[in-house]
C-alpha cells in the first residue's frame, strides 16, 4: 500500500516518484541534477545489484511522488 500525491510530478526534489514505464507503475528514488543541461535527474535504485544512472527529464513521465508505503515485515 502506498498513499501518493498526484500534484508533486516534477522531480526537483529528492524522493521517490511513481512512473509509468509502459507496462505498468514502478516506484523508484530520483533525484533532480543541478545545473544540467538539458535538465536530467538520477534514478537511483534500492536493491544492491543495480547501479544508479541518468536520464534526460523530459524521458522520465513521472505520474506521483510517493508520500508513504507500507510493507509487511
Amino acid at each position: 500500500m502506498v498513499l501518493v500525491d498526484l500534484t508533486r510530478r516534477a522531480p526537483t526534489l529528492p524522493g521517490i516518484f511513481g512512473r509509468d514505464d509502459g507496462v505498468g507503475l514502478i516506484a523508484k528514488r530520483r533525484a533532480h541534477i543541478p545545473m544540467s543541461a538539458p535538465p536530467a535527474v538520477r534514478i537511483i535504485p534500492d536493491k544492491s545489484p543495480y547501479s544508479a544512472y541518468e536520464r534526460s527529464a523530459d524521458a522520465i513521465d513521472i505520474v506521483d511522488r510517493i508520500r508513504w508505503f507500507a510493507r509487511e515485515v
